[in-house]
């Protein structure tokens, strides 16, 4: 009995479309990028939480958020937003050829810390990390929690 009915969630499971579980997070900049690009990255200062603002980041499993401040010929303060960095790339050498491996590092925890620069142009960077849905300014639920859910329910239905 028990077997028919976890043959019959596979069968669910296997049949719901293919859902990327990644993080969300906002993305803007303090000013326009000295580099050439044609990804227009919105800047901060007019961030109003729309989609525009919304990336997927794929190679991060937390938010990031840097608010700075600093003295250059007055007062500047910022605020910068995006996928935390936690990509790593290296070469390995496997079955006789070189091959491209990507970890997801995890040197993160959630909160914010403020590094204090005495004496440099930015002389203090607050450096804010989350690790749920758009947390860098609001949350919003994955899809992979309604998946989940779905299933769990119907396991439960079933039995």
């Amino acid at each position: 009995m028990f077997v028919d009915y976890l043959f019959i969630v596979s069968i669910f499971i296997s049949s719901l479309p293919t859902i990327e579980c990644t993080i969300q997070c906002y993305k803007c900049l303090f000013t326009n990028p000295v580099y050439v690009s044609n990804k227009v990255v919105p800047l901060c200062k007019d961030f109003d939480y729309s989609e525009k603002y919304v990336v997927d980041c794929p190679f991060s499993t937390y938010c990031m958020k840097k608010i700075f401040s600093g003295d250059v010929s007055g007062k500047i303060n910022g605020t910068e937003r995006d996928c935390a960095p936690q990509k790593l790339q290296n070469q390995k050498y496997q079955n006789g050829k070189w091959q491209e491996e990507i970890k997801i590092e995890e040197p993160y925890t959630e909160g914010c810390q403020v590094s204090d620069r005495k004496g440099q142009i930015l002389n203090k960077i607050e450096y804010c990390y989350c690790n749920s849905y758009l947390c860098n300014q609001s949350y919003k639920k994955s899809p992979c929690i309604y998946v989940i859910s779905s299933v769990i329910a119907l396991f439960l239905y079933l039995r």
